[in-house]
């Protein structure tokens, strides 16, 4: 089965943020574009970057999910020191 990333549009980060991608519809291991495994991923890139997911139950491994981009924005309110 094709997994699906939630949420599928997530809000613009800044670098050094991070976002939690969730892959639902998948009974058996989810492996991420970026390599990790496991049904979440906390995604903190630094810059914009698209994320797939697909599932592998036993030998067979479905479709990648419909991407997901996290966004990195320069619009940042950092803190003055």
């Amino acid at each position: 089965p094709q997994p699906t990333i939630s949420p599928n549009n997530p809000a613009a980060i800044c670098v050094g943020q991070s976002v939690t991608l969730t892959a639902a519809g998948c009974s058996g291991q989810i492996t991420w574009s970026n390599g990790a495994t496991g049904s979440t991923l906390v995604a903190s890139p630094t810059v914009t970057t698209s994320y797939t997911a697909n599932c592998k139950i036993n030998n067979c491994t479905g479709a990648n999910s419909s991407p997901v981009v996290v966004t990195i924005t320069t619009t940042c309110n950092y803190p003055i020191t």
